[in-house]
């Protein structure tokens, strides 16, 4: 994967660049000038085959983390923003991915973005609340739908997001509704 997804990394108000190469492992993260001009501020080496990209705060110190999923090895990994535009590795945590897609969002308002899986073999969606630095925890799994794909947002009005899930059926025949999985906080 070949992937940029863009961010203030320094606090300055201006979008930065996060650039993931596939094959040669490198992140390299570009600070933009507000001008539409970038300069390099640094790299850092990422799994083989990035499969997903997040730039969110993960640890709830409110500077930009770089988080790479690599679904081919079953693994994620994510880099702590100093708020400089540099970046270091985190604790890898104790889950083992083995989903087809990853989701990010602070889902229990801790301050801290869980990863929701999608799984699409054993039609099942795992929550892994992220409870900080080095304890990330599955704490929920769904298993009663064949699923396709997932949407986050607070669908009920009530503050809290919820987790929308659909499959390829549903596009297709607009009778059909997707789930919908309520947070209740």
């Amino acid at each position: 994967m070949q992937a940029i997804k863009l961010a203030d990394l320094n606090n300055d108000n201006n979008l930065d660049l996060v650039v993931v190469s596939a094959g040669i492992r490198n992140v390299a993260i570009l600070l933009g000038d507000g001008a539409g001009g970038f300069h390099y501020r640094s790299d850092f080496r990422g799994p083989a085959n990035p499969t997903a990209i997040f730039v969110e705060d993960v640890n709830g110190d409110g500077l930009s983390d770089v988080t790479l999923v690599d679904l081919s090895a079953r693994t994620f990994r994510t880099f702590l923003g100093d708020g400089t535009g540099s970046f270091s590795p985190a604790d890898p945590g104790l889950v083992s991915l083995t989903g087809s897609s990853i989701q990010i969002q602070d889902l229990n308002w801790n301050q801290r973005n869980s990863l929701i899986e999608l799984i699409q073999i054993g039609h099942s969606i795992s929550i892994n609340a992220n409870y900080g630095p080095g304890d990330i925890q599955n704490i929920i799994n769904y298993t009663d739908f064949p699923n396709f794909f997932t949407g986050l947002g607070d669908f009920s009005n009530d503050g809290h997001i919820d987790l929308a899930i659909g499959r390829l059926l549903n596009l297709i025949k607009a009778s059909r509704q997707p789930s919908l999985r309520r947070n209740d906080g």
